[in-house]
């Protein structure tokens, strides 16, 4: 019975959080668990809507990235290309939320004229992640070692806001 409950654990962890990765660590210069420490816990940090369809995503990095491709993998799996390596958490998070939003948005190929909308809610998504994780890692970090580093992720978050120009009535 304990061998059943160790091979079923995992999965009902897919099931809570909705999504299944791979990940092809290779280029990130990172161990693949502490990758997927990362993205697991980026994916928590979003509730999900009670009609939510699980969703197999592959994880790759690319210069060209970020991006969510619309051709689907051989394993049918929506590729998330990632432009981030080493050890900048933060920008994993915001990388990989803003893509999840696309991906939870059920986005279409194109250039459609209410694109800007869409983009708008994923850079949203984007710092509401880090703000949301940079809380949430005090109490429940991925790992023992990120703990200290919760405080960076908030950080980043007011420079990306900082970053931005305001929208104005005119600039509308």
């Amino acid at each position: 019975m304990k061998t059943s409950l160790f091979i079923l654990l995992p999965l009902l962890s897919l099931l809570v959080h909705g999504e299944t990765l791979r990940i092809d660590a290779s280029e990130f210069g990172l161990p693949e668990k502490e990758i997927r420490d990362i993205l697991e816990s980026t994916i928590s940090a979003f509730p999900l809507a009670p009609n939510h369809q699980n969703t197999a995503l592959f994880i790759t990095r690319n210069d060209n990235g970020p991006i969510t491709l619309h051709q689907r993998t051989p394993r049918q799996e929506i590729a998330i290309q990632l432009k981030t390596r080493s050890r900048y958490f933060a920008q994993y998070i915001y990388q990989f939320a803003h893509e999840l939003a696309h991906v939870r948005a059920n986005f279409q190929p194109g250039h459609h004229q209410n694109k800007w909308l869409e983009e708008t809610l994923c850079e949203t998504a984007s710092l509401f992640a880090l703000r949301e994780l940079s809380v949430k890692w005090r109490d429940h970090p991925p790992s023992p070692t990120l703990k200290s580093y919760r405080h960076k992720l908030y950080q980043y978050a007011q420079t990306i806001i900082k970053s931005r120009v305001p929208l104005t009535p005119e600039s509308l």
